[in-house]
């Protein structure tokens, strides 16, 4: 997945950092213009990217939610909504900030990640649509 580069020992100090959620059908993850600060992973289930009553983004499993948002300390520009039960995994920013400050190889290979992810949603929001 996102992390397959990253090494295991580093991999398994980040998994204990994060929070385990489930959530039932239609709860409120991020609301409109609120500061994100943690950075989240849908493991299962949908999320919807709600604006202005429509759906313009459906999250599946594997990807990030708010990464950008939350590493540069953003507010969401979308409702973030379950649309079904959903389990995640969350990471509060300014923890993985003190993790990662030691770590510069594990830091480039976190802003990777982003910045991948961020580039496959581009891609399918205005490419494959």
């Amino acid at each position: 997945m996102a992390f397959a580069n990253v090494d295991k020992r580093e991999f398994l100090k980040m998994v204990s950092l994060a929070r385990w959620i489930e959530l039932p059908p239609d709860m409120l993850i991020f609301k409109k213009d609120q500061r994100i600060s943690d950075a989240v992973i849908l493991l299962s289930g949908e999320i919807d990217a709600v604006l202005e009553g429509k759906v313009i983004w459906v999250y599946r499993p594997g990807q990030l939610i708010g990464n950008v948002s939350a590493y540069s300390g953003l507010v969401s520009p979308v409702d973030v909504v379950t649309r079904g039960r959903t389990r995640l995994a969350m990471w509060d920013m300014e923890q993985m900030a003190e993790f990662a400050a030691s770590r510069p190889e594990l830091r480039a290979q976190l802003l990777h990640i982003m910045s991948t992810d961020l580039a496959a949603k581009l891609h399918e929001t205005f490419i494959n649509r």
